[in-house]
């Protein structure tokens, strides 16, 4: 059955006016231009900013440049260390050489630090000699950086 033409326009709501099109585009164009208004007001405090932002930038650059040449400082020394006189004596009669023998033979145990009495006992190192032993070159090698370069080195080549 058709529709009366008069009940399909009531059914379908208003028809957009030319006038109606007109004024929802002129709403369109003034939110673009607030819109441009608002992004030229956000560049220009951006551009206000950028100076503070740049000094931070050469702030933080020096700090970086400061901090690596600390660290290369540090790099060199560590590598160049010697030990201090007296630090490389044995501790409980067992020089560094040994230690670091003694160190790496828990390799074969799967690097079981329990294991370390055991090979000391191979070095002819008894329990409680191995004990200060350990405690006292440990303490050295934290203590002292040429000591430690030297175990590295010891420890490198056993």
């Amino acid at each position: 059955m058709p529709v009366a033409p008069e009940r399909l326009a009531a059914a379908s709501g208003p028809r957009p006016t030319h006038r109606n099109i007109t004024t929802h585009r002129n709403i369109e164009t003034h939110g673009e231009i607030m819109n441009m208004f608002k992004q030229f007001g956000d560049m220009a405090k951006m551009v206000q900013a950028a100076p503070g932002l740049i000094d931070q930038a050469n702030t933080l650059a020096a700090q970086s440049e400061a901090y690596r040449a600390q660290m290369d400082a540090q790099a060199v020394h560590a590598l160049t260390a010697q030990p201090a006189p007296g630090n490389l004596e044995p501790i409980a009669g067992v020089d560094l050489d040994r230690y670091a023998r003694i160190v790496k033979g828990i390799a074969a145990y799967g690097y079981d630090e329990t294991k370390l009495p055991v090979v000391a006992g191979m070095f002819g190192v008894d329990p409680s000699a191995w004990a200060e032993a350990q405690a006292g070159w440990g303490a050295r090698i934290q203590a002292d950086r040429g000591v430690g370069r030297r175990f590295n080195e010891l420890y490198a080549v056993v």
